[in-house]
């Protein structure tokens, strides 16, 4: 069962709890893990996209922050790319699962990339969902 499955107003709900359960269950669903190593870095991550409608900012966010500064035990990358994945995928977009676009999102995990150059990366390379 994917969460990204749901209507798309569904995904990220209006609330900031209802946000961190949807990080939550991804990161359970990938990692079959709950644990949390460090919550301030989630707390900022949901602070910054609470009001954010544009869905290149919101995925390049949660692949930056918990990608790079992994608040879990584990699943670190997992979690941000299923969660930037379905976030595209609710959109109407897709990033092509290329070599070019594994290195620059393993780049983009340690740290590599600027929050603005992830968002300018990710809008040159998204295609359409057919």
């Amino acid at each position: 069962m994917s969460i990204f499955r749901r209507k798309k107003a569904c995904f990220f709900p209006d609330d900031t709890a209802g946000r961190r359960r949807v990080i939550m269950d991804v990161h359970r669903q990938v990692s079959g893990d709950d644990r949390v190593r460090d919550p301030s870095i989630l707390d900022l991550v949901l602070e910054q996209i609470f009001d954010e409608t544009d869905p290149f900012f919101v995925d390049s966010y949660l692949i930056y922050y918990i990608g790079t500064y992994k608040p879990f035990e584990s699943g670190n990358e997992e979690t941000a790319k299923v969660l930037a994945d379905g976030i595209l995928a609710d959109s109407g977009f897709e990033i092509p699962q290329t070599d070019v676009a594994l290195s620059h999102l393993s780049q983009s995990f340690c740290g590599q990339h600027t929050i603005d150059s992830i968002v300018e990366w990710q809008r040159n390379h998204a295609v359409r969902r057919r």
